[in-house]
């Protein structure tokens, strides 16, 4: 949920680039992945919901902001708005599944109550579990310290 999105990037990604190679992924950063699951969470839905005409007609449009992915116009909305709403119903779709958010034990499908009691109290938690999970933080600028020692991101004056 890079707060410094906008018509030129997103979560430190330009644009530009994202245009240039539209078919490659695009690498969100963990908080924005945690706000989309946390809320899957908090609004009790499942996998199946996410083919349902509602999926796209209302969580999309609410969880958007959240993430602030805004409607900025040109190539962003061209092909960030869209590779969003894909990555959000994937994450309600397979995500929950395959990270064992869901499961079936012997009913109906059911969010996991051992890792959401656990994990799932506000986003932060989530971020924190989905570092638990293995699972990398895609933001591109590099840490403050090596970009400091002159190890990373700095042209030679």
């Amino acid at each position: 949920m890079c707060r410094t999105n906008n018509a030129h990037t997103v979560c430190n990604v330009s644009v530009a680039s994202v245009k240039a190679t539209p078919r490659r992924a695009l690498p969100w950063c963990l908080e924005t992945k945690a706000i989309i699951l946390w809320h899957l969470y908090d609004c009790n839905i499942l996998p199946e919901d996410a083919s349902h005409p509602d999926f796209a007609s209302r969580f999309l449009p609410f969880i958007r902001p959240l993430c602030h992915i805004h409607p900025f116009g040109g190539d962003f909305d061209a092909y960030i708005v869209p590779k969003f709403d894909l990555m959000a119903t994937h994450s309600a779709a397979r995500w929950t599944v395959n990270l064992g958010l869901v499961h079936h034990r012997g009913g109906p499908i059911a969010w996991d109550r051992d890792i959401t009691n656990t994990w799932f109290t506000d986003c932060e938690t989530v971020v924190k579990w989905l570092r638990v999970q293995g699972k990398p933080d895609h933001q591109r600028s590099p840490p403050l310290g090596l970009a400091v020692a002159g190890l990373v991101g700095l042209q030679q004056v």
